[in-house]
């Protein structure tokens, strides 16, 4: 590897940082078995709204999600290429 996979405990610090402070923790503040109320309570628009916001998020996280898994294995841009049999 071209760098020491130390360094990569600290990109990985970094992402899972990221991860945290997604806009999607900030969908909704009540306990989990409000939800649903909630959500009915809110006219379709913001129905809409917050079912977007929650997929794309959802997405988003999920992207952040498989690039600390390749940091993690050693198979990011940033390390050499995993080892290639003869």
């Amino acid at each position: 590897m071209s760098r020491l996979r130390c360094e990569d405990l600290g990109r990985l610090a970094v992402l899972l940082e990221r991860i945290l402070e997604l806009p999607i923790w900030e969908l909704y503040h009540g306990r989990n078995k409000d939800f649903v109320e909630y959500f009915d309570s809110l006219d379709k628009e913001k129905q809409w709204d917050l079912l977007h916001d929650f997929i794309y998020g959802i997405d988003n996280v999920k992207d952040k999600i498989l690039d600390c898994r390749s940091i993690a294995l050693g198979t990011d841009d940033l390390n050499d290429p995993p080892y290639k049999e003869l």
